[in-house]
């Protein structure tokens, strides 16, 4: 086949759709189908690529490389804030663009969020556009792929789909567009009814839509009944864990016991604060001398809930801000413990988890309600506890829960791994795809 992908974010841009569409147009590019990406352009990287997979990098992803300089100064200070009380000069200089960034972040968040239209990578768009009518007009593609979110790229696919009505169109929804609240993905005070109206343009003119859990294709099966056929779940990616030994451990090898957590923090979806009431309580027992809490990816949205525990920055609870994969891989390889906290939403399942089971590591899932999907992700694995929770102070018994899993805590072996990741390999999930593409309704 030959196939045209749309996505904002491409590796080694470090995202989840980067990851999942890196790992699956790899591929396919490697069971000789021809790959074409347009993905979002970032300084540093190159316009054009070619080779197993072409990649071409339009426009300017102005509105992530802003966020992740203020994240970069964000964590930049609270780094230095756990270090020392910022009296030097380089600590007043942090301090001085940390406050700056908050400026600039309170002036962003009250100016332009509030009018963009569909999210924050619309002046995307015509770049995009232009890219994909060009490369389809001098070659006939079998198939083109939107990668949402951000939902700019189904927009790219609903006009090349008028352009070129026979070509095959799948939408890829990894997260839902209309009716997802957490985080918003511009002003719903707004734009609730034109977000509704093209969700549904896009589920007329696509040929499939594919999401990423059950919860989000009954819901959309409710909103739009007429194209629920339309609708495939397909699993999150595993790729292959690289040997990162060359690089050299995260952490020490000693009688520490390091509790990691891997991704981006928000205020309204997946919020630290139980897990940081709990750490603390964790350091009132007898593990207190051995216990370390690790974060790694963006926290700035979540700076002050961090900052009440300022007190323990650098001696017992460390931010390391955003890595590369291939550090984030390292650093789940060497922890004790992994940590994820569930989305408030029942629409989305973080692809890590998938990576989290990879490792073989014990899992601590805090879920702070019922429908958690990555409750229901972790229900099969050998070594994981699902710790339900809601708002208030942690329950004793919660504590010695935790307690008890942590001094119990056990790696999964190969075998059991095998069996579990099976539905997720990139033979499967690429596969599934492809099925759909020919028009089969396969189950993932």
């Amino acid at each position: 086949m030959i196939l045209l992908v749309i996505s904002h974010a491409y590796s080694p841009t470090i995202s989840p759709r980067a990851f999942r569409w890196s790992v699956i147009t790899e591929y396919w590019a490697a069971e000789n189908h021809v790959v074409d990406v347009i993905a979002a352009w970032r300084p540093g990287l190159a316009r054009e690529e070619a080779g197993a997979v072409n990649v071409h990098r339009v426009g300017f992803a102005a509105a992530e490389e802003f966020r992740d300089r203020l994240d970069n100064i964000a964590t930049a200070h609270q780094q230095q804030a756990g270090r020392t009380a910022a009296s030097d000069l380089g600590g007043i200089k942090i301090h001085a663009a940390s406050g700056l960034s908050a400026a600039l972040k309170w002036v962003y968040g009250h100016t332009w969020k509030k009018i963009w239209w569909p999210d924050s990578s619309c002046r995307w768009y015509f770049p995009a556009l232009r890219k994909a009518t060009q490369l389809l007009s001098h070659r006939r593609h079998d198939a083109i792929i939107t990668v949402s979110l951000p939902f700019t790229a189904h927009l790219v696919g609903l006009r090349v789909k008028r352009r070129f009505p026979s070509l095959k169109w799948l939408a890829d929804t990894g997260d839902p567009f209309s009716f997802l609240e957490k985080p918003d993905a511009n002003n719903r005070r707004l734009y609730a009814r034109l977000n509704r109206s093209f969700d549904g343009k896009v589920f007329h003119y696509a040929d499939a839509v594919t999401v990423t859990t059950g919860e989000t294709l009954s819901r959309y099966s409710d909103l739009f009944p007429d194209y629920a056929e339309k609708v495939s779940v397909v699993p999150p990616v595993m790729g292959e864990l690289q040997d990162t030994s060359a690089r050299g451990r995260t952490f020490a090898a000693d009688d520490v016991i390091r509790l990691v957590y891997m991704g981006r923090l928000y205020r309204d979806n997946r919020n630290p604060d139980f897990l940081l009431r709990l750490f603390d309580e964790l350091l009132k027992t007898d593990l207190a001398g051995k216990l370390e809490l690790h974060f790694f990816g963006s926290s700035n949205d979540c700076k002050d809930i961090l900052d009440q525990h300022r007190s323990l920055h650098g001696e017992k609870i460390f931010l390391h801000g955003s890595v590369s994969h291939h550090e984030a891989i390292r650093a789940m390889i060497d922890s004790d413990v992994l940590i994820n906290i569930g989305n408030a939403t029942p629409y989305q399942l973080p692809s890590k988890v998938v990576e989290y089971v990879g490792t073989g590591k014990p899992i601590l899932n805090l879920a702070s309600h019922e429908r958690d999907t990555s409750a229901a992700f972790f229900s099969r694995y050998p070594s994981c506890l699902n710790l339900f929770h809601s708002v208030g102070s942690v329950k004793s018994e919660q504590v010695s829960e935790v307690v008890e899993f942590i001094k119990k805590r056990r790696s999964v072996g190969t075998t059991d791994l095998a069996n579990f990741l099976h539905p997720y390999s990139v033979e499967n999930v690429a596969g599934c795809y492809e099925s759909i593409l020919k028009g089969e309704k396969r189950i993932a």
